[in-house]
C-alpha cells in the first residue's frame, strides 16, 4: 500500500504514533467473485479475537494469529496447499464461509427485527431491497431466507445471488 493511499495517511496520522505498523497479510482464502464482504467480516472477527486475547502485543505477531485463527476454523491459505489437496481445501474454505454467510445474515435479521438497521427504520422491509437490486441489475444476497433453508443448489455450495 503506498503513503498516498487514503487509508495508508489515515493509519500514518493516527495509529503509527500508538506503535502500530501497517502491513498487508497475503492470503489467498476466497475462490468465488461474491464472498469478499463476508471474508472481511470474518478476518475483522478474528482481529477483534486477537486484540481481546492473551496473544495480542505490539500487533506484530497478527498473521500468525491469524493463520493459526483460520486453521482452527478448518479455513486454508489455498496458495500453500499442494495441488493434490486444493480441491478439499476449496471445499472446506467454501463451506467454511458459507457459514458465516449464515452467520452474518442472522445477525442482520435480528438486527433488522429489533430496529437496529437505520436504513430499515422507515418501514422498509429486507425483501424490498432485494427487489429494488434485482430492478437496478446489481448483486444481492436473500437476507430473507430462513436461517435453517439453504442458499442455493441441494448441498446449500451455490450462493443464491442475483447479477
Amino acid at each position: 500500500m503506498s503513503q498516498a493511499d487514503p487509508a495508508a495517511k489515515a493509519f500514518a496520522s493516527m495509529l503509527e504514533p500508538l506503535g502500530w505498523t501497517l502491513a498487508s497479510i497475503h492470503l489467498k482464502l476466497q475462490t468465488d467473485g461474491t464472498s469478499c464482504g463476508v471474508w472481511i467480516q470474518l478476518v475483522d472477527q478474528a482481529f477483534i479475537e486477537y486484540v481481546d486475547s492473551a496473544d495480542y502485543g505490539d500487533g506484530s505477531n497478527f498473521p500468525e494469529y491469524l493463520e493459526s485463527w483460520l486453521a482452527a476454523r478448518d479455513i486454508k491459505d489455498l496458495a500453500k496447499v499442494a495441488s493434490s489437496e486444493r480441491k478439499a481445501a476449496v471445499l472446506d474454505n467454501e463451506a467454511a464461509i458459507l457459514g458465516e454467510r449464515r452467520a452474518l445474515r442472522a445477525r442482520l435479521r435480528t438486527a433488522a427485527a429489533a430496529g437496529r438497521l437505520e436504513h430499515l427504520r422507515d418501514g422498509a422491509r429486507l425483501e424490498q431491497y432485494a427487489d429494488a437490486a434485482a430492478a437496478k441489475d446489481e448483486e444481492w444476497v436473500d437476507l430473507t431466507l430462513d436461517d435453517d433453508e439453504e442458499e442455493g443448489g441441494e448441498d446449500g455450495a451455490d450462493m443464491e445471488v442475483n447479477a
